[in-house]
């Protein structure tokens, strides 16, 4: 009783105006895109970071397989390129290189409860730009600093 009372007065306050005005399919199908690219995250997660290793001496990342395109379509791969190169990390996996199941298991719950939706919808090209704004930054930073650093040598010198 206390879940239809909880309902009626969300109703009475005006919480749930808007469904009254929204069209049903459209309500059902509104995240449909959300949900499918949740999916192909997951799908990535359970079918390829779950098999993949680390050479624990060089850290470089060894995926079971090189064609993608087996298991992921087009559109798939593209929704899960900027989530791919962030979770290559090796938070997810021991000293041996190996996948590490329950940080595994709670990447895909993270998924699902939609922490990771930011990612799984920003388009690579944009990404890698933004992140080379950033190397570029840290260069010209790093330029800037030694050029200071040279010139404090050359005056006190």
């Amino acid at each position: 009783m206390d879940e239809i009372d909880g309902i009626v007065f969300q109703i009475e306050k005006g919480y749930c105006d808007n469904l009254f005005y929204q069209d049903p399919d459209s309500y059902f199908a509104a995240n449909y895109t959300l949900f499918a690219m949740r999916n192909a995250g997951k799908k990535y997660v359970k079918e390829i970071l779950s098999k993949m290793v680390i050479n624990p001496e060089t850290k470089q990342f060894k995926e079971p397989m090189n064609d993608l395109s087996q298991i992921f379509t087009l559109g798939e791969f593209k929704a899960i390129q900027v989530l791919r190169e962030l979770v290559r990390d090796q938070m997810y996996f021991d000293e041996n290189g190996q996948p590490i199941k329950e940080k595994l298991d709670t990447l895909i719950k993270d998924i699902d409860m939609g922490l990771w939706d930011s990612y799984l919808m920003w388009n690579y090209e944009a990404y890698q730009s933004v992140m080379m704004q950033i190397k570029m930054g840290q260069v010209i930073a790093g330029a800037a600093q030694r050029t200071v650093v040279n010139e404090e040598k050359h005056f006190k010198g």
